[in-house]
């Protein structure tokens, strides 16, 4: 998390049914997207809800399920259809002599979904106005051609109207 805002997602699944799970099917196939959704959309408003930064902005998400791991990315090239991208499934080796090959290409993809994570974490900090400290607590002022007064989420009024349980 970067300033409030996350690019990359995590999901753990700790059984080995000797191959897929329904825990896996729905937490990768399903949650997972639905998440990234979110991170999207949460790190489109930081960056101004900018088309360029649509176009550029990937979401990254780890899988890893038991002995497996796999990288799903999530952007949008056209700026408002998102597409959701998987990359390799790898294996956690068991035998000592495939170490060197399988966890080196499992380390590989790992750096590059660091890599992808990164340069979105760029990408959204390039896309958001500079905001000028202010010594009130609240609010601030943000730099532009015209000063504009933002508040904070914690000093809006709001109103529930909550049904009262009867007794």
């Amino acid at each position: 998390m970067n300033d409030g805002v996350e690019v990359v997602n995590g999901e753990v699944d700790k059984e080995d049914c000797g191959g897929k799970s329904k825990k896996e099917l729905v937490e990768c196939n399903l949650h997972t997207p639905k998440v990234m959704k979110d991170m999207f959309c949460q790190s489109l408003t930081k960056g101004k809800n900018a088309e360029s930064l649509a176009r550029k902005l990937k979401i990254v998400a780890l899988n890893e399920n038991s002995r497996r791991l796999r990288v799903s990315i999530m952007d949008s090239p056209a700026g408002y259809v998102t597409r959701l991208l998987h990359m390799n499934e790898y294996e956690i080796p068991v035998k000592a002599a495939s170490i060197v090959t399988d966890l080196f290409n499992m380390m590989k993809t790992v750096l590059k979904a660091k890599a992808i994570a990164i340069e979105s974490i760029k990408q959204i900090e390039k896309h958001q106005e500079p905001q000028e400290k202010s010594s009130e607590p609240g609010y601030s002022f943000q730099q532009s051609s015209s000063k504009q007064l933002y508040i904070s989420p914690s000093l809006y009024f709001t109103t529930t109207n909550k049904k009262q349980k009867k007794t």
